[in-house]
């Protein structure tokens, strides 16, 4: 995917400056290039030639572009750097990477980027761009940010077909958290950068330098995890998490919350026994709700946990409110089904109303990653003949998607990471737009959500850790973000699995027409 460099400052370098060809074969040992701190990567008998080729540079100088040539392909193959500049990986840090590339042919690569333990087996970070290389030279950016610490980490940008790319003017740099220095890889180590190309917090991230303390003041006393969209019944606000039954939480100013009723309370839905044998006990995750012609529809899920045997079930209410003669809820039955086969999980759904009447419904948690499936803007089921599902976003650990629609665009938030495991989660909410609802969904870099994509939107600021599950409603003018943290706001049980507080923070919109939280209120 061509892409811009969003007015980064990048330092330019002449890449690997090779003073020969080097041929590296799973039998032989790994060589080190002199002067430089990339070699060849050759695993379970790949070939993986790097050469030299003045001739071929970007900018025409005579400066020296590096063809790498796969002859033969194995486990994995490309280039790798034992030394990209820290010790230790730490969540919070990440690289960026410039680079040019080209090809003598028609045909592109996949490129996979990954920061890893020394082994290979621990995955701290990792990315993918789905096509570099044109006959013409490219200019190609990508942001790799660490989900998990690794010691003594190795950087790897490994290939997925044979053939040679040329590659030129890599620029390879750190950005530590936010408000330190950053620091760019070089052929053989690392240096500061010059102070005109500074940059603290993550440039292309958005709300880079949101504090604890801009986040405190909206996060509420009230403990949920996987929250709803709040959405609004007369004058109080309605929210509905993970939890045995379906439990509801409202308030009537988003500060102050109190329990309202479950939805089910004695016998689950029918197709909970027939399609997820395995679920017992009313336990029903991470729900949505709208509103539509007169009836709120609430989308819930029933799994086990680590099993994609699950299924996305429905009903349907004409009020919220207890108190209302009218209350209660009706089973409209299962929506779509994932088995031990299928390649998807069908949990955490996310339903979008857009705004020319058609009804979608978002889904999905690790697997195939994010998908996105059309309903009958009549009924809130699939539409009659129509099973496609449209593959919107792809992670190594992903879920809880939540479709928006601004101006133009429409948005697609997903949570990156592991919840559930206290201040140990490492969940972080993502963001990529699109102009159509299928897609494809691309970050600010330009970078296809499909293949690991995702601009930073929210991570964590301790103490409140593992923000996930994004939702935006307008109120008189004023929109507001929600989320939970996993852990964090009780300080005294470090690591409580309970502990996940909901945060109901402003939000706006950038003259760009990307979003970011407005946390300048007291």
């Amino acid at each position: 995917m061509k892409t811009t460099n969003n007015g980064l400052k990048w330092i330019r370098a002449g890449w690997l400056g090779l003073a020969a060809s080097l041929l590296v074969s799973a039998e032989g040992l790994a060589q080190t290039i002199p002067g430089s701190a990339w070699e060849a990567l050759a695993e379970g008998g790949a070939a993986v030639a790097l050469a030299q080729d003045p001739a071929a540079a970007v900018d025409g100088t005579g400066t020296n572009a590096t063809r790498i040539t796969i002859s033969q392909v194995g486990k994995r193959f490309g280039i790798v750097c034992h030394d990209p500049g820290i010790a230790e990986s730490e969540p919070g840090q990440w690289y960026d990477l410039s680079f040019n590339a080209r090809t003598t042919t028609r045909k592109t690569f996949a490129l996979i980027v990954s920061l890893e333990s020394p082994d290979g087996k621990t995955v701290s970070a990792r990315t993918t761009l789905p096509e570099v290389g044109r006959t013409n030279w490219a200019h190609y950016t990508l942001a790799l940010h660490i989900r998990q610490p690794v010691s003594k980490p190795r950087l790897v940008i490994a290939l997925a077909d044979t053939g040679s790319l040329w590659l030129d003017d890599l620029s390879v740099v750190l950005r530590p958290a936010a408000g330190a220095t950053a620091r760019v890889l070089a052929l053989s180590g690392v240096w500061p950068v010059a102070a005109d190309d500074t940059e603290t917090g993550d440039a292309l991230a958005l709300n880079g330098a949101v504090t604890a303390a801009g986040v405190a003041p909206y996060v509420r006393n009230v403990f949920l995890h996987d929250p709803s969209t709040l959405i609004k019944c007369n004058d109080e606000f309605w929210v509905f998490p993970t939890g045995r039954g379906v439990p509801s939480w409202h308030s009537k100013d988003l500060v102050t919350w109190v329990p309202g009723p479950a939805i089910f309370t004695n016998q689950p839905p029918a197709w909970v026994a027939q399609n997820v044998s395995a679920n017992r006990g009313l336990g029903y995750w991470a729900p949505d709700v709208t509103y539509l012609d007169g009836r709120y529809l609430l989308y819930f899920s029933a799994s086990s946990f680590g099993k994609c045997v699950s299924g996305i079930g429905l009903v349907t209410s004409t009020t919220l409110d207890p108190n209302d003669p009218a209350y209660g809820w009706t089973d409209q039955g299962l929506i779509v089904a994932s088995t031990a086969t299928d390649d998807f999980n069908a949990i955490d759904p996310a339903i979008f109303h857009d705004t020319n009447g058609s009804l979608w419904l978002t889904f999905g948690s690790f697997w195939n990653g994010i998908n996105l499936i059309q309903l009958d803007a009549k009924t809130g089921k699939r539409l009659p003949g129509d099973q496609r599902i449209y593959p919107l976003a792809h992670y190594d650990s992903i879920e809880a998607s939540y479709l928006y629609q601004h101006g133009g665009y429409y948005y697609l938030f997903v949570d990156w990471g592991m919840c559930c495991r206290g201040t140990n989660s490492t969940y972080s909410i993502h963001v990529g737009r699109s102009r159509t609802v299928t897609g494809p969904y691309l970050d600010r870099q330009g970078a296809d959500m499909l293949y690991g994509g995702g601009t930073m939107f929210l991570d964590t600021t301790r103490p409140y850790i593992g923000p996930g599950h994004a939702g935006i409603i307008v109120d008189h003018g004023t929109n507001w973000f929600s989320c939970h943290y996993e852990a964090g706001a009780s300080p005294a049980v470090p690591g409580q699995r309970r502990a996940s507080p909901l945060a109901v923070m402003p939000l706006r919109w950038r003259p760009d027409d990307w979003p970011e939280l407005d946390l300048k209120y007291p």
